[in-house]
């Protein structure tokens, strides 16, 4: 851990005193090193970089607006640093940039008058503890992905659709979204693809809130059988720091079942 923390310091190094990359790069490798430390449970590391990051993002996306208000680079500078306030739980000034991304997004006259950010924003409504909207967001995000990109990409948003029903107790809604989006997962990445078994787990836990615990244990047998394969071939192939980092990020999995 400590070698790969010394890894990303002299990568963010590295990008910093390069003049041939532009701020945006340089302010991604940074969103970048920040979501690992974040997701590596190290804000404490993180969020140095968070706020040099969005400060990156704030000073481009006005200087942006200034020279080009059509730049299509704006909607991913806005965007990313929505997420980057996103991660720190600046809600409203993550739904702030984010709403213009999405303005910007859809006036570019290639993107079919929608935006990739509407999923974002929907993430965003969940932090605000607004699931209704974080829905409805969800439903457009969908529509325009399938009008512009076909009806195989239907089920794109079934799992954030599920999770924020689950919240809402609707796990009778929720359930069919996944048994769609898992049956897609089957056919595109095989039967026992460890992405089927986290989904597996996660219909699982639908069935669990919906009161139905044998229908749950059926489900999440599957689940960790596919898990157990998963983690054979991680301890063969991994060294100590991919099995330290495996472990910690499917932990739940063995909570779940012990505690079932």
């Amino acid at each position: 851990a400590a070698d790969a923390g010394k890894r990303l310091d002299k990568e963010l190094a590295r990008v910093e005193k390069d003049t041939t990359t532009p701020a945006t790069g340089k302010a991604g490798t940074i969103f970048g090193v920040a979501s690992m430390y974040h997701y590596g449970g190290r804000p404490d590391l993180a969020r140095p970089l968070f706020d040099k990051g969005i400060a990156v993002y704030e000073a481009e996306a006005a200087r942006m607006a200034k020279a080009n208000p059509k730049d299509p680079m704006i909607p991913s500078t806005l965007g990313l640093l929505g997420m980057m306030l996103k991660n720190l739980e600046q809600w409203d000034r993550a739904e702030a940039a984010v709403t213009r991304a999405i303005a910007a997004d859809e006036a570019l006259p290639y993107n079919h008058g929608g935006s990739s950010w509407y999923a974002t924003l929907s993430d965003i409504k969940r932090g605000q503890n607004k699931p209704r909207e974080a829905l409805a967001l969800l439903d457009k995000a969908e529509a325009w992905l399938v009008r512009s990109a076909g009806e195989r990409y239907r089920s794109t948003y079934n799992t954030m659709k599920a999770m924020v029903l689950g919240e809402l107790g609707e796990h009778a809604k929720a359930i069919p979204l996944l048994d769609a989006y898992i049956d897609n997962l089957r056919k595109t990445m095989g039967k026992r693809h460890p992405t089927v078994g986290s989904m597996l787990y996660m219909l699982a836990t639908q069935y669990l809130q919906a009161g139905q615990a044998g229908k749950a244990e059926v489900i999440l047998d599957e689940s960790l059988d596919i898990a157990e394969s998963d983690l054979a071939l991680t301890l063969s192939t991994g060294n100590e720091s991919d099995h330290a980092v495996y472990f910690t990020r499917n932990a739940y999995v063995l909570d779940t079942a012990i505690n079932l």
